[in-house]
């Protein structure tokens, strides 16, 4: 399959199938998330804003489906590097915690005893850490495999 920027090859059909079971089980993590969410309000009352819930929310989401691609070797497209993946994910894991870092430091992270949307910066730090360190392990499980053909 080719793409319309050029000669590049597209995802194939096997990766389509996979990424899209990886947007079904997605779905499901966000939804649950929502419903941790909305049954801790009730539980404990209002303790993050609506920014913050949001993002709390769409980080494990987004990791699911990440993970889940990596695993079923669907996230790449098969004739790129890995390189560039692994350059983005540490450049935001590394400056999404920094940031993170440093609203907490600055306090501004709890405000009147609510989580605030600074907090999203330390989610996406985490998350963009977690789908770093599956990505890394699956190119050393592929590489060991390779090995041992």
């Amino acid at each position: 399959m080719k793409n319309n920027i050029g000669n590049q090859s597209d995802y194939d059909e096997r990766q389509i199938a996979a990424r899209g079971q990886a947007f079904q089980l997605a779905y499901f993590a966000l939804l649950g998330a929502l419903l941790l969410y909305a049954c801790s309000e009730g539980l404990f009352g209002r303790w993050c804003d609506a920014g913050a819930a949001a993002g709390l929310c769409a980080c494990p989401s987004v990791t699911v489906f990440a993970v889940t691609c990596i695993w079923r070797d669907a996230y790449r497209r098969p004739n790129e590097r890995p390189a560039g993946m692994i350059a983005l994910m540490g450049f935001l894991a590394v400056v999404n915690l920094a940031l993170g870092i440093v609203r907490i430091c600055e306090g501004d992270v709890v405000q009147e005893g609510i989580l605030t949307f600074f907090i999203c910066n330390t989610a996406v730090g985490v998350m963009a850490a977690v789908i770093l360190a599956a990505y890394l392990l699956r190119l050393l499980v592929l590489r060991k495999e390779r090995e041992e053909e």
